[in-house]
């Protein structure tokens, strides 16, 4: 309970001195888990907070400013679940325009009304788009443009958060293509993104269960393009989550080779140095690591934007299998 206070008593301060000016009452948010929940109004009277008596079980909550801009946003998510409802493709696209050029996210980040909003954000294209793959384009063009703003913004920190909630629900709502790029392009904003949030290892299974299950794409940098009962890893070796994986392989080496499997590693390191002192671990012939990271040739042509990766390929030289975790690739 010490805790709960001493960090609710700075969180107040924080937003008393950032908010005054806005309004005396402010909307409480606690978390449970990934969701929110609205505990009602905190009321400033003769510069003390009156709180209502359901947060005490709380160890995380955020006040949110009764203001205009919230205010907006409450009214912009009616219009848009409306304008769902009623299959409206004018005003859903005025609307989606408002959420990609105009939208507070900040405010609506710390909102209650936060999922609701994504839901019918992504929502509205099936109304917008033709195809598959005009939705897919649609969406991705909009979800990287609204995390350019708030970058552009200098809201880094909430371009992170919805960066990383658009993967979840593109992924849920299998916009596969769409999830790609959203991640890729976080991590040419920042490489450690998808390190910075472990979370999103069930975004990169996910869309490598996914994989359609064609012929193993040529590998640069091997001399045979034959990639018949392989196993292929992409990893990065300052990553332990990447480094387990590969420590799995070395462990199962001996019967990998009695099943018939070739072992194939391709690294995202950059540093050279580095790389060539972990390799000196890998007792298997093909490692490669070509120093582009997650922009070089081989990871582009198997869609890899995260580590581990691991392919598993039959004797005809197509891919069965794919994941993030060794023991379910080869089960």
């Amino acid at each position: 309970m010490m805790k709960y206070r001493l960090y609710l008593s700075v969180l107040l301060a924080v937003f008393a001195a950032a908010l005054s000016d806005i309004s005396a009452q402010y909307r409480i948010v606690g978390f449970e888990g990934t969701d929110t929940v609205d505990l009602g109004i905190a009321e400033q009277r003769g510069g003390k907070f009156v709180l209502p008596k359901n947060i005490a079980k709380y160890t995380k909550i955020e006040l949110v400013a009764v203001s205009q801009t919230y205010a907006d946003t409450e009214r912009h998510l009616r219009q848009l679940q409306k304008a769902y409802l009623d299959k409206s493709r004018e005003l859903i696209s005025t609307e989606i325009t408002y959420i990609t050029d105009h939208l507070d996210f900040a405010t609506l980040y710390y909102s209650p009304i936060y999922t609701d909003y994504l839901v019918s954000w992504l929502s509205g294209y099936v109304y917008l788009t033709k195809s598959t793959v005009e939705l897919q384009q649609r969406v991705t063009a909009d979800a990287i443009g609204t995390i350019a703003r708030l970058m552009m913004q200098d809201n880094g920190k909430i371009a992170q958060k919805v960066a990383k909630d658009l993967a979840f629900f593109t992924i849920a709502y299998q916009y596969f293509a769409a999830t790609r790029e959203i991640i890729d392009y976080m991590q040419k904003t920042d490489k450690d993104f998808i390190n910075k949030h472990e979370d999103l290892r069930y975004v990169i299974d996910k869309y490598l269960v996914n994989t359609p299950k064609h012929a193993a794409h040529k590998i640069v940098g091997l001399d045979s393009e034959r990639l018949t009962n392989c196993l292929i890893i992409f990893f990065d070796s300052g990553s332990r989550r990447s480094t387990d994986e590969v420590d799995k392989i070395i462990d199962k080496y001996s019967s990998l080779q009695q099943k018939g499997l070739r072992v194939i590693s391709i690294a995202s390191d950059t540093d050279l140095e580095q790389y060539n002192e972990f390799a000196k671990r890998l007792p298997w012939a093909d490692k490669l690591c070509d120093q582009y990271g997650i922009n070089g040739e081989n990871f582009v042509n198997y869609g890899v934007f995260g580590t581990p990766a691991i392919f598993l390929t039959d004797k005809e030289g197509n891919i069965i299998r794919a994941g993030s975790d060794l023991d379910k690739v080869i089960q």
